[in-house]
């Protein structure tokens, strides 16, 4: 039941951040990866190189220092090894606040050994050609 109502939550996040509806893309696309292993950066805690693969605007409203932990002290888990994967992944062409652009929201789990489900939504965009964080929703599931 709680999966239903996280995947009806994740549509309609994605269905009103979007002037155009999402469209469901491969959870093996370059962006599913991408996001999938930086995730995985942030779950071995390797904050600085996740950390450069964000945005300017990310960094703007974000210190190192603080990040990611203060913003969700409950993020401090340890993960069951190789449980991280992509669950779903979605094109977008419009955000909120930003112009036209090749954007992608991606679902991400991760197993913790204390038995949650860690679920990571992961916005990035395609800037220069290169995919950077943008934006980062972890909450988490028993």
């Amino acid at each position: 039941m709680k999966k239903i109502l996280l995947t009806i939550l994740l549509a309609a996040l994605v269905t009103t951040c979007t002037a155009q509806p999402p469209i469901e893309i491969s959870t093996t696309s370059d962006a599913a990866i991408f996001a999938e292993k930086w995730v995985s950066l942030l779950n071995n805690r390797d904050y600085s190189t996740a950390w450069i693969a964000t945005t300017k605007e990310f960094k703007e409203k974000r210190t190192l220092d603080k990040w990611p932990i203060d913003e969700n002290p409950a993020r401090n888990f340890t993960p069951v090894p190789n449980t991280t994967k992509v669950i779903k992944a979605y094109r977008l062409t419009q955000l909120p606040l930003r112009g036209p652009g090749d954007y992608r929201q991606v679902e991400v789990t991760t197993e913790s050994t204390s038995g949650a489900l860690w679920h990571d939504l992961v916005t990035i965009g395609k800037i220069n050609g290169k995919w950077l964080v943008m934006g980062h929703s972890p909450w988490k599931t028993n």
